[in-house]
């Protein structure tokens, strides 16, 4: 038994030591706060899909750089605005300048870039 206190090689009052593999078809753990540290390298893999879910916040921190990388489209939205539909009014709003004589632009068109500054706050902080 893993958790029997009197089995000495497995077992200390403190720590409790795993010899084998692990390997369950299902896994789940609860409790207050767990951590991963690694020197190298932490690799979450699925062959369908991880979901990482948080009340709060998520954080992803790199010295260098976060890559976000999918063989598919990728979405990033909060409840109210995607960063598509954003660039998209962004590419919208530059194709519709107009510049009318001695390179005057058009004021009218300033309004498209209010709006995009807009959802550009809603979504980003």
């Amino acid at each position: 038994n893993l958790f029997n206190e009197n089995d000495n090689i497995n077992f200390d009052k403190n720590h409790f030591y795993i010899l084998s593999i692990i390997n369950p078809k299902y896994l789940e753990m609860a409790c207050d706060e767990i951590a991963l540290k690694t020197t190298h390298k932490l690799k979450l893999k699925s062959n369908n899909q991880i979901d990482i879910h948080s009340d709060n916040n998520i954080d992803l921190i790199a010295k260098n750089k976060v890559l976000i990388k999918s063989n598919n489209k990728i979405d990033i939205r909060n409840d109210s605005q995607s960063l598509k539909n954003i660039l998209i009014d962004i590419t919208d709003a530059i194709a519709n300048l107009r510049v009318t004589g001695q390179a005057i632009i058009d004021e009218s068109s300033r309004a498209g870039i209010y709006g995009i500054r807009s959802k550009i706050y809603d979504l980003l902080s």
